[in-house]
């Protein structure tokens, strides 16, 4: 099947919406959910997204560098048990328990949610930002909506996506 993303052609923000939300684009349009984009900025093209994406990775990896540490989880023994049974002259003891858990050593990057802040607060400085998209009303076509071209449109009331028959668009209502 042949997809096509109109209104703009933003493959890559269907997918980073298809995972996040754990629905595809044509799942939430016949449940008549609204599509969540990350970023959304009117008028912007797919390759500005990528360019402005990038600049705000890399400043924010500049500006909160890793900070990795190392830790372990608690650790716990169990109680020791000895039991002894005398038969005749001889003992016999059994003991049980002893046994350590936890102790996994394991690394964590203590400003990796820092860091996603500060890509987040650059990109919002850039004038992205995060958008529901309502499913347009029943019976509007594709063939109703203006459309941008490869640019996101400029969102307005009537700002709505259909995703069908393997075609997204997101458009306004004419």
């Amino acid at each position: 099947m042949n997809r096509k993303l109109m209104f703009a052609s933003f493959p890559a923000l269907t997918l980073v919406v298809a995972c996040a939300a754990q629905l595809t684009p044509e799942q939430l349009y016949k449940e008549g959910k609204p599509f969540a984009m990350p970023f959304y900025k009117n008028g912007a093209t797919p390759a500005a997204l990528e360019s402005e994406k990038l600049d705000c990775e890399v400043s924010a990896a500049q500006r909160v560098p890793q900070n990795m540490q190392v830790n372990t989880t608690p650790t716990y023994t169990t109680p020791t048990y000895t039991t002894c049974n005398n038969i005749g002259y001889s003992t016999f003891c059994n003991t049980s328990g002893g046994q350590t858990y936890g102790g996994r050593t394991y690394s964590v990057d203590a400003n990796a949610d820092l860091r996603r802040r500060a890509f987040s607060q650059c990109m919002a400085q850039k004038g992205w930002r995060s958008v529901s998209i309502p499913p347009c009303p029943e019976g509007v076509t594709p063939a109703q909506l203006t459309l941008s071209g490869n640019r996101l449109p400029t969102l307005s009331r009537g700002t709505c996506f259909i995703a069908k028959d393997g075609v997204q668009v997101i458009g306004n209502i004419k």
